[in-house]
């Protein structure tokens, strides 16, 4: 059985789609970043990432990236 790498979202390649596995800052939740969740990363720099989520865009902090893990979705 062939199981997926978990990472870090701010590990993530751009444009491609990731599942949200855990995300402990249930303040996020609200934006939609929720396991079982879709999240595709647009854009990153040293401060930042600009997530896409459903039709929604989003700004968050690198430091909370660190903190919300996701698997690839095929």
């Amino acid at each position: 059985m062939i199981t997926e790498k978990i990472i870090p979202l701010v590990e993530a390649i751009i444009d491609r789609k990731y599942i949200i596995v855990d995300n402990q800052n249930h303040k996020y939740t609200e934006l939609g970043l929720y396991k079982g969740n879709e999240v595709n990363v647009l854009k990153t720099n040293d401060r930042s990432l600009i997530l896409a989520v459903g039709a929604s865009r989003y700004i968050i902090s690198q430091k909370v990236a660190k903190k919300i893990m996701v698997v690839w979705n095929k």
